[in-house]
C-alpha cells in the first residue's frame, strides 16, 4: 500500500463516492426540509425505529444478501479461493450487524451483562461492541490480502464513518448533556451506505473476475 496507489484509487473512486454521498446527503437534507415545513420532529427520524435507522437496515440486509449469494455463485463454478471466502465473511458479518441493528441485540446483551455483573447498561453495551470489533479485527487481519485486492479505500471510509459514529455514541452515553445523537446517526447512515457500496462492488468484481484458486 503506497501513497501513489492510494491516490490513483481515490481518483478512480470519486464518481463512486459522489454516487454514494450526494444521494445520502440529499436524503437527510429532505428530512430537514420536511421538519422545517411540516413541523414533524427532525429527531424522530434518527431514533432506533426511525426512518434513517430502518433505511440503514435495508442497506445492510441488501449487502449481506448480495455478498453471500456471490460467494455461493463463485463456489458453484470453481474451487473456493481466499477472496471468495472473504466475501462470505463480509456477508455473514453484515448479517450479524443487520440482526443486531434491527433487534437491538447489543442493548439486550448489555442489559443482561449489566444485570448479572451489577454494572451500568452502558458498560454492558460497550463490552458487546468490543466483542464485535475484536471478531471483525481478527477476520480482517486474516483476509487482509483479499481486502488489498479490492477497492479497499471504500472499506477504510466505511470503517472510519462507522467507527466515528460508535465513538459519538460512547460520548453521548457518558455525556448526555451534549446533543450529538443526531450527528452520530448521520455518520452511521453514511458509513452504512459506504459499507453497502463496498460490498456490492466487491461481490460484482469477484463474481465477474474471480481470483485464481488458492
Amino acid at each position: 500500500m503506497n501513497i501513489k496507489g492510494l491516490w490513483r484509487q481515490f481518483i478512480k473512486l470519486i464518481p463512486v463516492l459522489a454516487l454514494i454521498y450526494v444521494p445520502g446527503v440529499v436524503f437527510i437534507s429532505l428530512l430537514y426540509v420536511v421538519y422545517r415545513t411540516t413541523g414533524i420532529s427532525f429527531g424522530n427520524h434518527f431514533i432506533d425505529d426511525g426512518l434513517v435507522s430502518n433505511t440503514g437496515i435495508l442497506f445492510l440486509a441488501s449487502t449481506a444478501a448480495v455478498c453471500i449469494f456471490g460467494y455461493f455463485f463463485i463456489k458453484n463454478r470453481e474451487r473456493t479461493n481466499a477472496s471468495a471466502r472473504f466475501l462470505l465473511f463480509f456477508g455473514l458479518y453484515t448479517t450479524l450487524l443487520t440482526i443486531d441493528d434491527f433487534f437491538m441485540i447489543h442493548e439486550a446483551i448489555g442489559d443482561a451483562i449489566s444485570a448479572n455483573a451489577s454494572i451500568s447498561d452502558n458498560v454492558g453495551e460497550n463490552i458487546t461492541f468490543a466483542v464485535y470489533i475484536l471478531i471483525f479485527a481478527f477476520l480482517t487481519f486474516k483476509y487482509r490480502k483479499a481486502i488489498y485486492r479490492t477497492e479497499y479505500l471504500l472499506f477504510i471510509f466505511a470503517l472510519i464513518l462507522l467507527g466515528f459514529s460508535i465513538l459519538l455514541e460512547f460520548f453521548s452515553n457518558h455525556l448526555p448533556d451534549i446533543p450529538i445523537s443526531k450527528v452520530e446517526e448521520i455518520y452511521k447512515f453514511l458509513g452504512i451506505i459506504t459499507w453497502f457500496a463496498y460490498g456490492i462492488r466487491t461481490a460484482f468484481k469477484l463474481v465477474n473476475n474471480p481470483e485464481p484458486s488458492a
